[in-house]
């Protein structure tokens, strides 16, 4: 190395970044990671130059910064994601991915197009990336100011527009992709694109549901996984439509939450309220709901006992069967006694109903005796 080294431009240790002394690259490295963001030009600059090895080494260095990659800088790494060396692919991949932002994310469907790539571990390293990326990004529209971003490289969109002038394309063109990665051999691929698919909602449930067929089980683990974190997405939109005027609505949004609700605790904070419905068919499906909760459900046993009494003969056999399989807690069962007591001389019970009362308050210690079990004339 030169005695007056410190005083070499940047383009002196961009070059010798190819020295085949290695303590001379990694004091190159060095001296070019001490000059942060002011060496990015330089090693913009080495991404055209003759040497694949510097190629590859600039590629490596800009895809370790997180501040500096501007839209401008962008503009040119996307230029390398052409470059013969896998390499040079792999880490302007990376480079682009990290520093995407909303106003950048019209990149993104070069990411995506870097699905296609003939190397392995490029195509690996561009599935990691587009799964670890914000949905903001991969729902953005693709467009730059007024002008619409035109993506040739894409065949089944080039198909229906020369442009791709919003996210909805851009979508459906990733999650065909990743659809067709499911089928890889590689199994790191195959899960990386199901768990991707996973992050697009029910878009891609279709995609999902087919792929329960496959034989490896990790793989149908995979997949079950992306399913419920599509259902789990879903779950705030349900829980706002239970108070939805239309009565089918909320009955819809009852049975949608029987297959997505895992906590007893907010299942009950938002489905109680409607045991008293004004509709019977919703309040036969929260009954339902609550009921496969299991003793979990006890804090609404007062509600379900008033069910007895329901108008809706649906509605009162339902409740008593939910009722007759719960236990009070200690310091409120006598009152619950009494209460289903009290129940037995509606004389407008069905036999079911006082069936089920007798079951519940023999299950509390009490007696449901003949003379109990008949109304009071």
């Amino acid at each position: 190395m030169e005695p007056n080294s410190a005083d070499q431009p940047l383009s002196h240790w961009v070059a010798l970044l190819a020295d085949p002394n290695p303590s001379v690259r990694a004091e190159a490295r060095r001296k070019l990671e001490t000059a942060n963001e002011a060496a990015i030009p330089a090693l913009l600059t080495a991404l055209t130059d003759a040497n694949e090895r510097i190629r590859s080494e600039a590629a490596w260095m800009l895809s370790e910064y997180n501040t500096g990659i501007t839209a401008e800088v962008i503009s040119t790494l996307v230029q390398s994601l052409k470059d013969p060396c896998f390499g040079v692919r792999h880490w302007i991949i990376i480079a682009i991915s990290n520093n995407l932002t909303k106003d950048t994310a019209h990149y993104v469907p070069q990411i995506i197009n870097m699905l296609r790539d003939r190397d392995d571990g490029v195509r690996r390293i561009c599935t990691y990336m587009l799964q670890a990326m914000s949905a903001e990004l991969l729902t953005a529209p693709a467009v730059v100011g007024d002008r619409a971003v035109k993506v040739p490289a894409f065949g089944s969109v080039a198909q229906h527009s020369e442009t791709l002038v919003g996210s909805q394309l851009l979508l459906e063109e990733l999650i065909s992709t990743l659809a067709l990665k499911m089928g890889h051999a590689d199994s790191y691929e195959r899960r990386s694109a199901v768990i991707s698919l996973g992050r697009f909602g029910t878009r891609s449930l279709g995609q999902l549901f087919v792929f329960l067929d496959e034989s490896d089980h990790e793989d149908r683990m995979t997949v079950v996984s992306a399913i419920n974190s599509i259902l789990e997405k879903s779950l705030p939109a349900l829980l706002k439509l239970l108070n939805d005027p239309n009565e089918m609505v909320r009955r819809e949004c009852l049975i949608g939450l029987k297959q997505t609700v895992r906590s007893p605790t907010l299942m009950l904070s938002h489905v109680r309220h409607l045991l008293r419905d004004s509709s019977a068919d919703v309040r036969f499906h929260a009954v339902s709901l609550i009921g496969e909760l299991g003793q979990d459900a006890h804090p609404a046993l007062y509600e379900l006992i008033e069910l007895l009494s329901d108008d809706s003969n649906m509605v009162r056999h339902w409740a008593a069967s939910v009722v007759a399989g719960l236990k009070p807690s200690a310091e409120n069962r006598q009152e619950v006694e009494e209460m289903l007591h009290e129940k037995l001389q509606d004389p407008t019970l069905d036999e079911y109903v006082r069936e089920q009362i007798a079951k519940a308050i023999e299950g509390l210690g009490g007696v449901a005796g003949a003379e109990s079990s008949k109304p009071r004339p």
